[in-house]
């Protein structure tokens, strides 16, 4: 089950990411400002991602009801985790590795970080959010 639910947080990540990729560069095309576009664009992507990951993803761990304070912890993590990648990927660029691997590295482990946050303080079984 683990394994699954590995894979099933990849390919709804995924769609979050296009989702965020697709809207952010629309709304820039449309003029909207750099930040704007992007902060609007992430928080899209991010509430869709919260639904799928409440209602599929870790849905057996706890109630698959939509929670607030959930998709506010889901919110604050994916900022957070927006950061990490970013940090993680110039740290890699500023020691010489291609573009490509950085970028690679940085959403592998951001991606991995993501899950285990998720997992454990978002979706627990507990259901305390």
């Amino acid at each position: 089950m683990y394994l699954f639910r590995i894979f099933i947080f990849s390919i709804v990540s995924s769609i979050g990411a296009l989702i965020d990729f697709g809207l952010g560069l629309i709304l820039l095309q449309r003029g909207l400002d750099g930040w704007m576009a992007l902060a609007v664009a992430m928080s899209v992507s991010a509430s869709v991602v919260y639904v799928i990951h409440q209602k599929v993803t870790f849905g057996d761990l706890h109630s698959r009801d939509l929670n607030a304070g959930r998709l506010a912890a889901f919110l604050a993590s994916t900022v957070m985790i927006y950061l990490f990648r970013l940090t993680l990927f110039e740290i890699l660029l500023s020691f010489g590795t291609a573009l490509a691997l950085a970028l690679g590295i940085a959403l592998v482990a951001s991606v991995t970080v993501n899950f285990a946050v998720s997992r454990i303080l978002i979706f627990s079984a507990s259901g305390r959010r």
